[in-house]
């Protein structure tokens, strides 16, 4: 008793044997090894089923043949032949088209195929109501006999087709599409890696190229604006005080115009009684001053009735004619100055600006590419992981699939 308690205390654990673990292309090649193998035996299983069918398919040929050189007894049922051989000669037709291309199954591909092939003839060979009433009335024995071959064929299929939804061919099926699965993957995961590496060089290069765009100063050009504003407002003074100043005599002017009898003078006098400040700055010489000297002799002389208040007043502009003159000397410098500035800003500060608006709208661009290679990295990433996790998943699935067929544990790595 001693000895007895003592051997089953002794017994060892039964040993946990590990999983082997296998890559996915080795997993593949086992499947398909062990697939011909299984493949083998079940072609031949249902070869023996096909030469049942094409048994019963010939049958109702014979049959046909049989009924096709029977007539109607009765001559007023034409009709009834007219039926029976039209419908014979259709039905011959689909099963010669069918036995001709029948021939012995050596794959599951075939299979399916003659499968098919099966369906088609089945479907040609079927008889409508009216058919079966005509045919039925004179000639019953050969439509029962095409009958029973028919039932014993769509029996045969549908043996057939339960063969292809369980046992081997599913099972391979099943794993088949898995395989297929993980393919479709990988590739989905390449090309979505291939498309992310893509995004990544063009980030980079417009990363760089956003580096490289440089902005200038516009504050140059508000500068020359600013300072072709304050010429312009310094030289419109001028403008003013010119005209101020001369247009208050042109009146003189004018009653000394008539008087005068110098062509020249006249000439001069009329430009500034026109426009004082135009004809001012068109008077080189300054030969204003010459006529109104002269203008103030001729009052003197009597020869011009003009108040001695009014002499005052030329006289007062006549000791003006050197500031003035040098007041139009001013503004032509300032003419001068104000078209260097435009020359600069046409010739320098716009391109500048044309150019910071350019970089402008090339850096919206860089941004914008950098943002959707960026959106576009993102989403392949998230796929990229989501579809790895499914891989993992359908490996593990299929090493549960494998282990099963294959009679041994396995796991894909």
């Amino acid at each position: 008793m001693l000895e007895k308690l003592k051997s089953l205390f002794s017994k060892k654990e039964p040993e946990i044997k590990e999983p082997k673990r296998i890559h996915l292309e080795e997993s593949r090649n086992l499947f398909n090894k062990k697939m011909k193998d299984l493949e083998k035996t079940e072609i031949q299983e249902i070869n023996s089923v096909a030469e049942k069918i094409t048994g019963g398919f010939t049958n109702i040929k014979n049959t046909l043949k049989e009924l096709r050189d029977l007539q109607v007894p009765e001559k007023r049922a034409h009709a009834s032949q007219v039926i029976k051989d039209k419908w014979v000669e259709r039905q011959e037709t689909t099963l010669t088209s069918f036995l001709n291309q029948n021939k012995k199954i050596s794959s599951i591909q075939e299979f399916r195929t003659y499968m098919s092939a099966v369906d088609k003839a089945l479907e040609g060979i079927k008889i409508s109501p009216v058919e079966a009433g005509h045919i039925r009335f004179f000639f019953p024995d050969q439509l029962a006999r095409i009958s029973r071959s028919t039932n014993e064929i769509i029996d045969l299929n549908t043996s057939l087709k339960i063969r292809t939804e369980s046992g081997f061919m599913k099972n391979c099926g099943v794993i088949q599409d898995i395989y297929n699965k993980l393919e479709e993957l990988e590739e989905k995961i390449a090309r979505n890696s291939s498309e992310t590496e893509k995004s990544e060089y063009e980030t980079s290069e417009n990363r760089k190229k956003l580096s490289d765009i440089e902005f200038f100063d516009i504050k140059e050009l508000d500068e020359a604006n600013a300072s072709i504003g304050k010429l312009d407002l310094e030289r419109r003074r001028i403008y003013q005080k010119i005209d101020s100043t001369l247009g208050s005599i042109t009146r003189y002017l004018k009653k000394f115009s008539h008087k005068s009898q110098n062509k020249t003078d006249i000439s001069i006098m009329k430009a500034y009684i026109e426009n004082p400040h135009k004809a001012f700055l068109e008077d080189d010489n300054n030969r204003i001053r010459d006529i109104l000297l002269r203008l103030i002799i001729f009052v003197k002389d009597e020869r011009i009735e003009i108040e001695s208040k009014s002499v005052q007043k030329i006289e007062s502009v006549l000791a003006e004619i050197d500031s003035l003159a040098q007041e139009k000397k001013r503004m032509m410098e300032i003419t001068e100055e104000i078209e260097e500035i435009r020359q600069r800003i046409d010739s320098e500060l716009i391109p500048k600006e044309e150019k910071n608006k350019e970089n402008l709208k090339l850096k919206k661009h860089l941004e914008k590419s950098i943002e959707k290679n960026q959106e576009t990295m993102q989403k392949f990433g998230t796929d990229n992981e989501s579809m790895r996790n499914s891989i993992a998943s359908l490996k593990k699935s299929l090493g549960m699939k494998l282990s099963d067929l294959l009679k041994e544990k396995l796991v894909i790595e």
